[in-house]
């Protein structure tokens, strides 16, 4: 959906960022920037992946934030599975 909200408003997302709040948990922010003009939006990890993952635009994620999760045996079997998940994920997956 935020795609197409971008898109109907003539933005581009040029960026997607993790952010570690210590009192929140995780969140986004979704850089959207239209005639030279930048807006940021919060969203939701899950959000921010799938969208990602559909434009093709890459997560940045903060050197601190992937030292805490630290590796894991099954990173790359955990990483497949979510990739799967995400190709076939539907707005009604996400819903609250």
């Amino acid at each position: 959906m935020v795609d197409q909200l971008a898109a109907w408003l003539g933005t581009q997302v040029t960026s997607i960022r993790l952010m570690d709040e210590r009192n929140r948990g995780e969140v986004a922010e979704i850089e959207l920037e239209a005639h030279h003009d930048r807006k940021v939006v919060r969203a939701g990890v899950a959000d921010a992946a799938v969208l990602s993952r559909r434009l093709g635009v890459p997560v940045s994620v903060p050197r601190g934030l992937v030292s805490e999760m630290g590796p894991d045996d099954n990173h790359a079997a955990v990483v497949d599975d979510f990739r799967r998940f995400l190709d076939r994920a539907s707005p009604d997956d996400f819903s609250r």
